[in-house]
């Protein structure tokens, strides 16, 4: 706490803008920096695009997965509705 104290008579700007400043915090509405902008050029010389990469996990499902699911269970519940399956018999 002692440290922000003398930080803030220091540098003689708000608290937030200190405690920012000591933590090495950017503010989100300042320009790029040098480091940021050589990061962004070499990525997009390196795959083509500034895209995220695909991050490790669960894929999404594709659009055909879904499909076949909803005319699965389509099916499913006209074999049902006739009578022929049963939900304690699965």
């Amino acid at each position: 706490m002692l440290s922000i104290v003398k930080l803030i008579i220091r540098i003689r700007k708000a608290p937030l803008r200190a405690y920012r400043y000591m933590k090495g915090i950017r503010d989100s509405k300042g320009p790029i920096t040098s480091s940021a902008l050589k990061k962004m050029v070499k990525k997009f010389e390196a795959t083509g695009s500034l895209a995220s990469r695909q991050r490790s996990g669960r894929p999404s499902t594709a659009a055909a997965v879904a499909t076949t699911v909803e005319q699965t269970v389509e099916s499913m519940s006209v074999v049902a509705a006739h009578g022929e399956c049963s939900a304690r018999e699965v």
